[in-house]
């Protein structure tokens, strides 16, 4: 019997047995052979790409998107630290359902982040934690395309180049539930106070950036966040409970671990915004005093969790 002549289903019953390298070049030998690869939906939901073989993954990727064929929904690319910014960038326009992206640890990329947010509408959830290349220009670039969905955020361990530009874009993001900035070093009361409270007034300043060209910026309203980089809220008294905040309010895990320079003042800002959190890690940070963290805890009734492992002076909270 040809290849050809073995039915659809057998077919979906070989591939799933099989890694996903195997299966891209199973499937770059012909556009049947592709038609074949991709008939088992299934396998494409989760893609990891291997070590070392991501050009195999984004060739049939690009053969995919030529079919027409159903495509990645979640990437996992925790596998190829040193997956190429320009490999990830093409890569984005090929993923139109592309709903999950897990980045962790890859060092290479920056500008792609911006173009997956651009060009992947779908996309609610990236995991960056460990990519150092990111700055306050990709951050501001994500929230300029997916302030409105995105879900989950991971941007620990950015440590230094993500700072207060970057935490007053994320306050125009209130679809938010998960954000995570542990270990970003550069955050400051006055980007984390604007990030609680909602930078409304930069809204319009943001929404009238172009966004990344093909070259890959962080788009327009960088220049517009940057000028008002000193310029934050100096604290939360007087200030109303804005709709508008980072996750519209509606917040549930928050990380700020090792963010060094973040005090009382920011602490203030989200005990009076971020209600509905569940989960609060202050971890290895020396600069909130047991009285204020005792106000959190008062003002977000549904906390299950509170990490406050290094944290100084809790003696009677």
């Amino acid at each position: 019997m040809s290849l050809a002549g073995i039915p659809a289903d057998v077919w979906q019953l070989i591939l799933q047995h099989l890694e996903i390298l195997a299966v891209c070049m199973f499937g770059s030998a012909s556009r049947a052979a592709a038609s074949q690869a991709f008939s088992c939906e299934q396998m494409w939901t989760l893609v990891r790409l291997p070590r070392k073989s991501e050009a195999h993954v984004l060739g049939i990727l690009r053969l995919g998107a030529s079919l027409g064929a159903p495509l990645v929904q979640h990437l996992d690319a925790t596998a190829t630290p040193l997956l190429e910014d320009a490999s990830l960038f093409a890569a984005a326009a090929l993923m139109p359902l592309l709903q999950r992206i897990n980045l962790n640890g890859c060092r290479r990329v920056q500008s792609a982040t911006v173009a997956l947010a651009q060009t992947c509408p779908r996309l609610t959830a990236m995991q960056c934690a460990g990519c150092p290349r990111l700055s306050d220009r990709e951050i501001v670039g994500i929230t300029h395309h997916a302030a409105s969905r995105l879900v989950h955020l991971d941007l620990s361990s950015c440590s230094s180049r993500v700072g207060d530009v970057s935490a007053r874009a994320l306050g125009l993001c209130t679809a938010l539930r998960e954000l995570r900035l542990s270990n970003c070093k550069q955050l400051t009361d006055s980007g984390a106070i604007s990030m609680f409270v909602g930078a409304g007034h930069l809204a319009n300043a943001l929404g009238g950036g172009q966004g990344a060209g093909s070259g890959g910026g962080g788009g327009d309203g960088i220049d517009v966040l940057a000028q008002n980089e000193h310029a934050g809220v100096a604290g939360v008294e007087g200030v109303e409970r804005a709709a508008s905040g980072l996750g519209g309010g509606m917040l549930t895990c928050l990380g700020l671990s090792a963010c060094e320079k973040i005090t009382d003042a920011a602490l203030e800002a989200l005990g009076g915004q971020c209600r509905q959190l569940l989960h609060l890690d202050l971890s290895l940070s020396k600069n909130f005093s047991a009285h204020m963290i005792a106000r959190v805890l008062h003002s977000t009734c549904h906390l299950r969790s509170l990490d406050c492992v290094g944290v100084d002076h809790l003696t009677g909270v």
